[in-house]
This record gives C-alpha cells, sequence and structure tokens, in this order.
C-alpha cells in the first residue's frame, strides 16, 4: 500500500488486489514508512498473493468462448442431478413433495440466470417452440439433463440400495391404467411448462423474482395430485435415471412421451395466447395491451410500451444517439458502441462458433424496424463469402451502418447533403 501512487490510495483501491479498505495512510505516514517498506515489501507481496486464493482462481480460471458455452450445460446437468436426488432420497417420505419443489425453486433461482433453468427436457423443447432457444441448444441441454439424472439416481442406489428407490409407474393396483397416467403426466407438464413460459420468458412480465416460486408450486402441486396415480415424474430425465437404476424401461415411454407432449402443447398455446409477444418478436408492434377480468365483470387493461425485446437492443439506441451526434452524453466513455455490438452479437451467435445463419441475421434486423427486402441486401452485401453466415466482423459493419441510419440527427444538425444521403 506504502508504494501505491497517491492516486491510488485516495481511492481506497489496494493496488495489490481488489479488496477496499477503511482508511489507509496519508502521504506523509507513507513516506516516513518507505524505509521499512523496502525491507519487507517483497516478503509481504509474496505472502498476500500465497493467501490471496480468490484472486489466484480469478487469474488462472479459463476464460473464453469454450467455458461460455460449457456453463450452461454444466449448470443443466448440476440442477437436474440435484432435482434426481432429492426424489431419489425421500422416496419414502410422506411430504416428499415438500422438499422436491424446495429444490426446484432453488436450483431454478441458482442457474436460471446462466442457461435458463430448465432442468428439464419438457421444459426445453417448450423453450425451443417458443423460440428462445435453437434445436441444438435444446438436444444439448436435454443429453446434460439426462446425465445428471443418471448420476443421481447411481448415488442415491449407493446411498439407499436398489430396492429403496422410487420408480414412477401407473398405480395398477388402484385401476390406474397407462392411458391414466399418460394424461395426468401430460396435464401437469404442461402446467409446468406453461407456467415456465408466461413467467420467465414474456416481456410483459419483465424481471420479476416469483418465477422460481411459481415453477416449484406447480411441481408441488403435482406431486401431492398425482403421486398416487403417475407417480408424478413430469420429467423425462428424471424418470430415465431412476428406470435405469432398476434396470427396466417397461413403462418408460409414457414418461418421455407425455412430458413431451406436454412441453411441445404449452410452447404453442403460448404463441397463442400471447400474440402480442409475437408481434414484438416479428418487429410489427412497439406495444403490449394486457386485458384482466376482476370477480363481478370489472374489467381493466394497460398498454406497456416496449422499446425493444432485448435489452441490448435498448443499449445500442443510446449508442446511435451518440453516434448521430443527438445525445453526446447518453453512453459512458466506458461503455462504447463496439462493446454493444460484441455483446449483441454473442447473445445470438447460440452456438458460440463466431457466426450467425443468414436467416437469423435477418430476423434480427426485421427486430429492429429494417424491412425484409432491406435486411436481406444488407447481409448479402456483407457476407463476402457467399456461406450463408455472418461473422463478428460483417456484423460489426452491418450494425455500424444500421445505427447511423436508424435515428438520425434532427434536419436542423445536417447539411443537405446528409439529409439527402440519409
Amino acid at each position: 500500500l506504502t508504494q501505491a501512487s497517491p492516486a491510488q490510495r485516495r481511492s481506497n483501491i489496494d493496488p495489490q488486489s481488489s479488496y477496499s479498505y477503511m482508511a489507509l495512510p496519508s502521504d506523509e505516514q507513507a513516506a516516513s514508512a518507505k524505509g521499512h517498506t523496502a525491507e519487507t515489501g517483497g516478503c509481504c507481496t509474496a505472502l498476500n498473493r500465497l493467501l490471496d486464493l480468490p484472486g489466484l482462481i480469478a487469474e488462472h480460471a479459463p476464460h473464453g468462448t469454450l467455458t461460455q458455452v460449457l456453463a450452461s450445460y454444466v449448470v443443466e446437468f448440476t440442477g437436474a442431478l440435484m432435482l434426481t436426488l432429492v426424489v431419489s432420497l425421500t422416496a419414502h417420505v410422506d411430504v416428499a413433495p415438500l422438499p422436491i419443489g424446495a429444490i426446484l425453486v432453488s436450483m431454478i433461482f441458482m442457474g436460471g440466470h446462466i442457461s435458463g433453468g430448465h432442468y428439464n427436457p419438457a421444459v426445453s423443447v417448450a423453450v425451443y417452440v417458443r423460440g428462445k432457444i435453437g434445436i441444438l441448444r435444446a438436444f444439448f441441454y436435454t443429453a446434460a439433463q439426462v446425465a445428471g439424472a443418471l448420476c443421481a439416481a447411481r448415488i442415491g442406489e449407493v446411498v439407499l440400495g436398489a430396492d429403496s428407490l422410487p420408480l414412477p409407474m401407473p398405480n395398477e393396483a388402484n385401476g390406474i391404467s397407462d392411458g391414466h397416467a399418460f394424461l395426468v403426466e401430460f396435464l401437469f407438464t404442461y402446467a409446468l411448462a406453461a407456467t415456465v413460459l408466461n413467467t420467465a420468458t414474456t416481456v410483459s412480465v419483465g424481471d420479476n423474482s416469483f418465477y422460481g416460486l411459481a415453477i416449484g408450486f406447480v411441481v408441488l402441486a403435482g406431486g401431492f395430485s398425482a403421486g398416487d396415480i403417475s407417480g408424478a415424474a413430469f420429467n423425462p430425465a428424471v424418470a430415465s435415471g431412476l428406470y435405469a437404476v432398476a434396470g427396466t424401461n417397461r413403462k418408460l415411454w409414457i414418461y418421455w412421451l407425455a412430458p413431451l407432449a406436454g412441453g411441445a402443447a404449452a410452447g404453442l398455446l403460448f404463441h397463442l395466447i400471447n400474440s402480442d409477444e409475437n408481434d414484438l418478436r416479428l418487429g410489427k408492434s412497439n406495444e403490449i395491451e394486457r386485458r384482466g377480468a376482476a370477480v363481478g365483470g370489472q374489467t381493466a387493461s394497460y398498454r406497456q410500451e416496449v422499446a425493444s425485446n432485448y435489452v441490448w437492443l435498448r443499449a445500442m439506441k443510446e449508442a446511435t444517439a451518440v453516434i448521430t451526434g443527438t445525445d453526446a452524453d447518453a453512453v459512458g466513455d466506458e461503455f462504447t458502441h463496439k462493446d454493444i455490438v460484441k455483446k449483441s452479437f454473442e447473445q445470438f451467435d447460440h452456438d458460440h462458433d463466431g457466426k450467425i445463419t443468414a436467416s437469423e441475421m435477418i430476423e434480427i434486423l426485421q427486430e429492429q424496424g429494417v424491412s425484409e427486402d432491406q435486411a436481406r441486401a444488407m447481409v448479402n452485401a456483407v457476407d463476402a463469402n457467399n456461406d450463408g453466415t455472418v461473422t463478428f466482423a460483417e456484423y460489426e459493419q452491418m450494425m455500424l451502418k444500421v445505427a447511423q441510419a436508424a435515428e438520425p440527427a434532427p434536419d436542423s444538425m445536417r447539411s443537405a447533403t446528409a439529409r439527402e444521403e440519409a
């Protein structure tokens, strides 16, 4: 600290680490201690670095595209593992749906901001039909979820023994047929997926903090309601793990087909009951209207203006204002137009391979208000290799042109030539 510059000391930041301190020595105190520091500084610095375990981890931890790609799959694996483990260990507990619903809520809040917190192939199918993830991501999510469930079921077998683990099956002793079990699994999985889509993927609901609780309560209610009918799996990954440990697949088809059908149905119905969201996605609307009915027939409605379906587009508009000279203070020096373009590219590069397909790029441009013909012309112009993909360099050029043309400065601020070019 005594070797730091006055500016560093005044900022209360240790130059050797990221920690903040309540009080630091003054310039005079630092000068008087300089001699002592010269003798002990090297030793203390080495000791501090050795003891700064978080700093060492952060310094040497892997970073980059591969880490970002794997993060979401690791989260899906972990969430499915913990969910299946709780299912396995609470099989003979009368209130088993309570801990199952609780762990699901916890895992959703833990990993929702990273992977979306699906932990269920049926939910991944619903989100895919909704249009929030691609088919490849849905497939690899499912693989990660099944792998996590298999590991959890094996752990449960080691801890309790295979005979103590639950196995979702139609309760034939009570006259429950395969069709009855299929119907119950379908309906509750539909309710689960519909809750996910309508609380965690809509613009109108926005950044809420209740989506995890809503999803967990669906599983809680379904567990108590359908536990004695079908086993209340509602999750093909969980069922696959338990069936694998049991060494049979006699009824496993029910616990794959019914939940996947329920998830797909939820995704399809979402497009019907949330047509405003579809209009936003297609660039045909900047406003959402919601109507609500109360007991007694009273109705209320409200309109919500939506500047953009994506956060980065709102940031892009601020950067556009800077580029076109309409508001020089809209964006700080630390957040440049190129930063925004980079973040937006990473968001739409679903496969993290440094490319966006031409069809996706055209859709993105349309969401910014560019007509389809203009979008196709721009993509064709920047796609130098004519390979049907847009690299980051090509994307950056395109977005810069869009930003410069999207919100031009007022006529009074531009020359006649500039107005003509615009």
